[in-house]
């Protein structure tokens, strides 16, 4: 991506607005983003194993721990 006037407006922008925030409000942002996309991650896993059911013979997948 070529660094034209108005990314590096968008970026000092975004600087600016990330220093109104602590650092314990960044890790928590951070750790609630990780979080929900393990959730959709999860989520996108049991769509495709319920899809392939059919080719289980009708039998429900199992999970090993």
């Amino acid at each position: 991506m070529q660094l034209t006037p108005t990314v590096a407006e968008h970026a000092a922008r975004l600087v600016e607005l990330c220093r109104g925030f602590t650092s314990q409000q960044r890790k928590a942002a951070l750790a609630a983003r990780q979080q929900r996309e393990e959730r959709q991650y999860e989520a996108w896993a049991y769509d495709v194993l319920d899809d392939a059911v059919p080719a289980l013979h009708g039998l429900p997948f199992v999970t090993v721990l």
